[in-house]
């Protein structure tokens, strides 16, 4: 205890002591300047001279048409398979893929897509796996799904650098 009585007797007398009573200019200065300067800039700042606000025009920007694909039925692929099969989900997807098959589970489709690749050239194109699709068919706050290609018929080349 007594060390901090100490520490705060040594702190006292270089504070006031030393500070006010022996260089009283120094210690005004060491407080007043900074408050000055402080004052000028933000007096500086509230004239309000800076042409920041006035709109930056580029000049000779290039402008690109606008991207409008061209989307046929016939892009889009044969046989589609999704899952879960609820009514949600089979409104989506016969509302846009005819002739799409669900599957209860995603287990149950993963079964399918194996024995298609086994029994036909082709397979399965496209798969859709909903996550969180309710049961009821009411519309999810939040729908989110997988789309899964057939590498045969959709080879993007995503390893490849241009």
């Amino acid at each position: 205890m007594a060390f901090f009585r100490q520490l705060r007797v040594i702190l006292w007398k270089n504070i006031v002591v030393y500070s006010f009573k022996r260089h009283y200019f120094l210690t005004f200065f060491t407080m007043f300047i900074p408050l000055v300067l402080s004052a000028v800039l933000v007096y500086l700042r509230s004239l309000g001279l800076s042409d920041s606000t006035q709109p930056i025009v580029r000049m000779n920007a290039t402008v690109y048409p606008e991207f409008a694909p061209s989307i046929s039925a016939s892009s889009f692929p044969k046989f589609v398979v999704y899952a879960p099969d609820t009514t949600y989900v089979n409104d989506i997807m016969n509302a846009i893929f005819n002739g799409s098959k669900g599957f209860p589970t995603e287990a149950a489709m993963d079964m399918y897509i194996a024995n298609a690749t086994l029994t036909s050239d082709s397979g399965t194109q496209l798969a859709v796996l909903f996550g969180k699709a309710p049961e009821n068919g009411s519309v999810p706050r939040d729908l989110s799904y997988t789309v899964r290609f057939n590498n045969t018929d959709f080879d993007f080349h995503t390893g490849d650098r241009y």
